[in-house]
């Protein structure tokens, strides 16, 4: 069982790495491809947030569905055909329109992350849950940091549409890797009725640290995927410096989940949650007062730190918030909350860039910000 145990994590780090490599090889490109092919900042935004709106759509029943069969392998399984069949429709689409369809069939794969962290979760003891998420959010951290540096240079090289079909590839190859994955019992099945799911929704801990992981994701969403790529290309950016802006970003946010669990321990919970929150808020505030892209290089680490001290944190609080046999349900829901944020943020955003220009985007941003800061200190616990 050691031996199985031990080949499953490492065949899940390769899974995660290949899903979330696969998920970002084309984001750097993404809104600056979409505004080449004619998409005005409404419906860049539209593009970016219908990934969003498949995971609001589809995370809570995902989770629900897998603690009634008591089983998560299928739906990583599942989530990487729907990554690989997304990216390639992207990049074969010609109209913009389009692209916002096949963004959404993304979305509905990356919505299978509540299985993958449930899963993972489940080879270690409750205690160590958020230690557990710190690992794989790394794991997940360095793909999606590798996929955006390539992406860029791969762009660069070969031309737009390239990275989709890269991305296409290396979904699929995360598809046979899951094959290998080991499924862990579950000790209780159980039909969730809608009174189930309205008790672990309401449950006052999960609820605070999904609203506050929606606000940190409508900002991340809003300026280092959605329209800081916009901004810099303005400036002048290539494709392949794209691609080095957010590696920058993603650079930041890796690291950060590697040392949030130290700090805290030592700062404590909510000091910890709100000095990452404000880093990732002043790096988006700053942004339409830059005029070179290295200051814009500054921004994205500021975004990427202040997105990824506060996230593993917020995740392991959402699984100790219920019983163990709840916990898909509970990560449906925090994923699906916070995916909310990646929807409403960029859609709504985009709009208001149309009518009052695109900095008026990030200074939005900085007033949500500090709406997450305040339901910190009011609502989650200080260790």
């Amino acid at each position: 069982m050691g031996d199985a145990k031990g080949r499953s994590i490492a065949l899940f780090y390769l899974s995660t790495f290949l899903y979330w490599t696969s998920m970002y090889v084309y984001m750097p490109i993404l809104s600056v491809h979409s505004e080449n092919l004619g998409a005005t900042i409404g419906l860049i935004g539209t593009i970016v947030g219908a990934y969003g709106f498949s995971q609001l759509a589809f995370r809570i029943p995902l989770g629900v569905w897998s603690d009634r069969i008591g089983m998560r392998k299928p739906f990583i399984l599942a989530g990487l055909v729907a990554a690989s069949v997304g990216a390639l429709g992207l990049g074969l689409s010609t109209d913009p329109l389009w692209l916002v369809l096949w963004r959404g069939v993304t979305g509905v794969g990356a919505a299978a992350w509540v299985a993958f962290t449930v899963l993972f979760s489940s080879y270690f003891p409750p205690e160590k849950a958020s230690r557990a998420m710190s690992q794989v959010v790394f794991i997940a951290g360095m793909g999606q940091m590798i996929g955006s540096f390539s992406g860029g240079l791969i762009a660069q090289q070969w031309g737009w549409e390239v990275p989709f079909f890269v991305a296409t590839a290396l979904g699929l190859l995360g598809a046979l890797a899951s094959l290998g994955l080991q499924e862990m019992p579950v000790s209780t099945r159980r039909e969730v009725s809608a009174r189930d799911l309205w008790r672990i929704g309401t449950a006052p801990l999960l609820l605070a640290v999904s609203i506050v992981a929606m606000l940190s994701s409508w900002t991340q969403w809003v300026t280092v995927y959605g329209f800081t790529p916009v901004y810099a290309a303005r400036l002048g950016a290539s494709r392949a410096d794209l691609g080095a802006l957010t590696t920058l970003m993603q650079l930041g946010y890796t690291l950060s989940t590697l040392i949030c669990a130290y700090f805290a321990d030592r700062l404590g919970m909510k000091a910890t949650l709100i000095a990452g929150i404000a880093i990732q808020g002043f790096g988006a505030v700053m942004v339409p007062f830059l005029d070179n892209l290295f200051l814009v290089g500054v921004s994205q680490v500021m975004g990427g730190i202040g997105r990824g001290i506060p996230y593993p944190l917020l995740m392991g609080l959402s699984i100790r918030a219920v019983p163990p046999a709840d916990r898909a349900t509970a990560m449906g829901v925090f994923q699906g909350v916070y995916a909310l944020g990646m929807f409403a943020g960029p859609s709504t955003t985009g709009l208001l860039g149309d009518s009052f220009g695109l900095s008026s985007v990030f200074f939005f941003c900085g007033a949500v910000t500090v709406v997450a800061i305040a339901v910190v200190l009011g609502r989650i616990p200080a260790k």
